[in-house]
């Protein structure tokens, strides 16, 4: 059967956005492995950027939270106590000097607070750790001065 270049239904494309949503939440934010898995693409390159592109639609953004918040449901596990735990393990890292587990902890936290909506770059140099931020844009795509 030759297939036609009409356009997908919006039903057919919304089934597609919300299969996308849960595989990207379901292996960790990875859009491009996403993207490739349900909606095929040849290259890595070209899947990161229909994957970005996609990421960028308040509707997949909804989607994907509705995942998110299904996922927390499911394993019952609510955000004050995730927070204190990550509090103690900063406390532990504190106590242990352990700043790898430090910056790690204090890393989630400010990805759960939504701290990473703005461009900003930032080098973390501690005891041989360094820890390379690339802030993503409020359109979600990543941007890295040019020197």
């Amino acid at each position: 059967m030759a297939k036609t270049n009409l356009p997908m239904s919006p039903k057919k494309i919304n089934l597609r956005w919300a299969a996308f949503a849960r595989e990207y939440v379901k292996n960790g934010g990875n859009g491009a492995r996403a993207y490739k898995k349900h909606f095929g693409c040849k290259t890595l390159k070209d899947a990161r950027s229909h994957a970005s592109t996609l990421l960028k639609r308040p509707e997949v953004q909804e989607m994907i939270q509705r995942e998110q918040n299904a996922i927390i449901s499911l394993h019952n596990i609510e955000t004050d106590s995730i927070m204190n735990e990550l509090l103690g393990v900063i406390e532990r890292a504190k106590e242990q000097g352990n700043e790898k587990n430090l910056l790690q902890a204090l890393d989630m936290i400010n990805k759960m607070c939504g701290k990473y909506n703005h461009t900003q770059e930032l080098d973390v140099r501690a005891q041989g750790i360094v820890i390379n931020y690339i802030k993503p844009l409020q359109d979600g795509t990543l941007k890295k001065d040019e020197e």
